[in-house]
């Protein structure tokens, strides 16, 4: 069940894998690919902002190795039967990402890109990635105050307690 339409600018070939390519009429030889999400999860503008955040770093479906894997743990028969883990190897890189976080093999392959997406981008940015913001935010709300921050900090509670104590409470004289 493959169908194609084609208009001046563009040719695009619909492929009954739920992936659609697209190539420019002044590019042939190049293609684009897009997944197209059927999932019961995943809304259009999460699937065009995902196809966004991959052209922008640079992550292109050629690129993707993909196989899938029989999932194991909670899902009943389903993850049994079918193969609803995807394990995904970008070739370029070498970052490989194993998902299966829904019983929907198409959901999983949307989540599969995001991780791989999310590591590509702490790779390349480092320090500026939004993942590693998150982590450094964390690492420092659990590391303990030095002896002088302490200090400080117990000295302005104590000031603090001292001038609440100070305040008189009103007194009604009948």
């Amino acid at each position: 069940m493959t169908s194609t339409t084609a208009d001046t600018a563009n040719i695009v070939h619909f492929v009954e894998a739920n992936i659609f390519f697209t190539s420019t009429a002044f590019s042939p030889g190049i293609f684009h690919v897009s997944i197209l999400s059927l999932g019961k999860m995943i809304s259009e503008p999460k699937r065009r902002a995902l196809e966004a955040r991959m052209s922008k770093l640079g992550l292109f479906e050629a690129d993707i190795e993909e196989h899938f894997v029989r999932s194991g743990g909670a899902g009943g028969q389903n993850v049994n039967k079918v193969s609803t883990c995807v394990y995904i190897k970008h070739g370029p890189s070498g970052l490989e990402v194993k998902c299966q976080k829904t019983r929907s093999q198409v959901d999983n392959r949307y989540f599969a890109r995001h991780i791989l997406c999310d590591k590509l981008e702490s790779r390349i940015h480092g320090r500026q990635s939004e993942l590693e913001r998150e982590r450094h935010k964390i690492r420092k709300q659990k590391k303990r105050r030095s002896r002088k921050s302490k200090e400080k900090m117990l000295e302005q509670k104590h000031q603090r307690s001292e001038k609440k104590s100070n305040r008189m409470t009103p007194r009604f004289d009948d």
